[in-house]
This record gives structure tokens, sequence and C-alpha cells, in this order.
């Protein structure tokens, strides 16, 4: 009985839809049945490729100061290199030393930054190989560089070059270093061309009252 009813109920649901579809066909003989619409698919546009910086960052890049134009004297520092020489070891004693140099520009070319490291096999046993790193810029005012050094043993060294150093053969930095337990110390350390971008690098110092040399080095590609 319950599935008969069901039935009996969806025919005459079925029949009463179909009234109102069969009255507007006589009503408006010439309506069409509805057609779906058949539209072509309109093919992707691609989207126009912005730059990678807006106009007021192209602007800005625009004025970004070039790099000074004495840098071209610092051209012997930039790459690797190896030096090799004598320095002075702990105890006051010189010994054979090679330190590997590794220099490039930064910021736009507005500084050149070094990393050297002390190799192992110079060392004695339980010596660590120092490390360095130095950072030259350049003072507009003064028309001279300007160097900051830091090392893997807690001593820091600031520095000023020589003037002219594009016409001479030499550098010169003439400054203060500051040792791990704050005294403070005079030091000079020149740089001399040597052709084929090589060049001699000595390094002197202040010990116990007495000037000595720290370090006589020839770096070579």
């Amino acid at each position: 009985m319950t599935k008969w009813w069901i039935g009996s109920m969806a025919l005459a649901a079925m029949a009463t839809m179909a009234q109102p579809r069969a009255r507007a066909q006589q009503d408006y003989p010439d309506m069409q049945p509805y057609q779906p619409m058949q539209q072509q698919p309109q093919p992707l546009q691609p989207r126009p490729v912005e730059p990678p910086y807006s106009e007021g960052e192209q602007q800005q890049n625009e004025m970004q100061p070039a790099p000074p134009p004495d840098f071209g004297a610092l051209q012997m520092f930039m790459g690797h290199l190896t030096c090799s020489g004598t320095a002075m070891a702990p105890d006051g004693t010189q010994r054979n030393t090679t330190i590997e140099w590794n220099g490039r520009t930064d910021l736009a070319g507005q500084i050149l930054t070094i990393r050297g490291q002390e190799q192992p096999s110079d060392l004695t046993q339980g010596e660590t190989p120092m490390q360095f790193l130095a950072v030259i810029g350049y003072d507009q005012a003064r028309q001279r560089f300007v160097a900051f050094a830091f090392d893997s043993e807690g001593a820091r060294e600031q520095d000023i070059s020589n003037a002219n150093v594009v016409r001479g053969n030499a550098i010169t930095f003439t400054g203060h270093m500051v040792m791990p337990n704050g005294q403070s110390q005079p030091v000079r350390e020149t740089f001399t061309r040597a052709g084929r971008g090589s060049f001699r690098w000595i390094g002197e110092g202040t010990v116990n009252g007495r000037a000595e040399r720290l370090m006589d080095l020839t770096c070579q590609r």
C-alpha cells in the first residue's frame, strides 16, 4: 500500500508540473523551447609582466652613488691570494707562516671586505689558526681609505690610509690595535705593489714599548 501511494503522489506531481509548460506553449506558439547556450571558451590572456621594482625604487637605483674613483688602487686586494713569509709568534719569536687571503667588493661597490685565515701547518701543537675580517671604505671628505679589522683572538684595529694612494706605489694604513685586555698600541700596515697583482705586506707595531715588525709577507695569486 505504501509503495503504491508514493508512486501515485509522484505521478500527480509530474502531471501538475507539466500543465504550465503545455499551457505556455498553447498561449505562445512562437516560443521556442529552451536550448542550452553553446559558448566557445575564451582563451586565457597572459598577464602583463610587472617590473621587479617600482618606479620609485628604479629612481633610487639610478641615484645610487658610483663606487669611489680611488677604489682602483685596491685592485691588488681583490680575489684569492696566498700570503707567505714570517710573522711574530705569541712568544715573541719569528716563524714562517701562510695566510689565505680573499678580497671582494660589497654594498654596491662602496666597500671592500677581506677575509684571511692562517694555515694550521704553520702552527705548533695546541695553537688555533688565526682568522681575520677587514672592511675598507672611503672617506670622501679626507679622500683617504679607512679600514676596520677584527680577528678571531678578540683584537680589533682601526686605521686610515696615506694620501695620494692612486699615484703612489704603496698604501700605508696607520692606526691603533686594541687587544682583548683593552690595551691599545699603535700599528702600521704597508702594502707595496710587486707586479702582476701581487704585493708585499709588512705589519709593524709596538710590543713592550719597542717598535717591532709583526709580519713580513708576500701575497701572490
